[in-house]
């Protein structure tokens, strides 16, 4: 079925999770072109553009408010997170609190609790971030949480709990979690940290963007 857009779009998030991104990207502006009103493509789309930095092209590809539909919520998340890369912290906490206080499918996963959560790291509001970590349960989040987790509790000075997160972080082979998890441990229990704050925010936001 040589025109199916489902087997399009679900070819263009393969080249993604391969990290195969101008190939992605190509894949979604094809499939755009075909079928201009796709909400899947275009939310595909921006995630890419985010992830190659391209944050404004991105933002507008993404809804802002009002927001009704499933898929309107996934784009206002990563509208979210492009905010919180920007440092522009009241937009971003503003997003993820609404997301949070919405009756959605997606808060079950916990990302816009999660988003909130970093937002509130880089702040310094560690033990809130904690508060909203910890009641994440989604399969889909759990190495990230658990870098996260290791990260706020690094922070807090409590390097057993830091050293367990960062053992079951490291069960999965995907470079955004290990290089969050390297960094953490780095600064945490080896005292040595490689790169600052800013750098490790982005690099946070790239793992959850990739979850």
């Amino acid at each position: 079925y040589p025109e199916e857009v489902v087997a399009k779009t679900g070819r263009a998030e393969v080249l993604r999770d391969l990290n195969r991104l101008g190939d992605a990207l190509a894949a979604y502006d094809a499939i755009i072109e075909a079928y201009p009103e796709n909400v899947f493509a275009k939310t595909g789309r921006a995630n890419i553009l985010a992830k190659l930095g391209r944050d404004e092209e991105a933002l507008e590809q993404l809804p802002a408010e009002p927001v009704t539909t499933l898929h309107d919520w996934i784009g206002f998340h990563m509208r979210g997170m492009i905010y919180l890369r920007q440092r522009r912290w009241t937009e971003a906490q503003r997003i993820f609190r609404l997301g949070c206080e919405a009756v959605l499918p997606v808060n079950k996963d916990g990302y816009f609790r999660t988003g909130l959560a970093l937002c509130q790291m880089r702040l310094g509001n560690i033990a809130e971030a904690l508060k909203n970590l910890n009641v994440i349960n989604s399969r889909k989040l759990r190495r990230a949480r658990s870098a996260f987790r290791a990260h706020a509790y690094g922070a807090e000075g409590a390097i057993v709990q830091c050293k367990v997160e960062l053992t079951q972080a490291r069960t999965f082979p995907l470079f955004v979690v290990h290089r969050v998890a390297d960094e953490v441990e780095a600064r945490f229990i080896n005292f040595s940290p490689k790169h600052d704050d800013d750098w490790l925010l982005d690099a946070e936001v790239d793992l959850l963007l990739a979850a």
